[in-house]
């Protein structure tokens, strides 16, 4: 079972789908190479709207890439996602997330610092 944690609210809710294409009944989404997926509408797209406070997040599940986005034209915020037996305790979930996250995080340094190097700034600004 999927287990996504909020970024802005820090729940954690397990991962459903209602229906990308056409509604359907709420199903637990699995883990796939490509992303999460849906037994019925298939692979969907790596955004999570949380339920608790209605906000739209990147979901990042561990060692896939990282979603990329746009600035102000996307999420800003990252969800983590852990796979996780069905009567796994809370603060093991929530282990796991925090563990997730700071992938997350140690990716996008990683990224970020390629890029300026890569972008030639330290050369402008000398």
């Amino acid at each position: 079972m999927l287990y996504v944690g909020c970024g802005v609210c820090r729940n954690v809710v397990p991962l459903y789908c209602a229906g990308q294409y056409y509604p359907h009944v709420p199903m637990f989404v699995n883990s796939g190479s490509s992303g999460v997926i849906c037994p019925l509408c298939g692979p969907l797209p790596p955004v999570f709207t949380c339920t608790i406070c209605c906000t739209t997040q990147l979901l990042y599940v561990q060692g896939m890439a990282l979603p990329s986005w746009n600035g102000s034209a996307g999420p800003s915020t990252l969800a983590p996602v852990v796979n996780a037996p069905l009567n796994t305790i809370s603060n093991e979930v929530n282990s796991m997330l925090h563990d997730v996250a700071r992938d997350a995080v140690k990716e996008l340094a990683k990224s970020a610092i390629h890029e300026l190097f890569q972008s030639n700034w330290f050369a402008s600004t000398a």
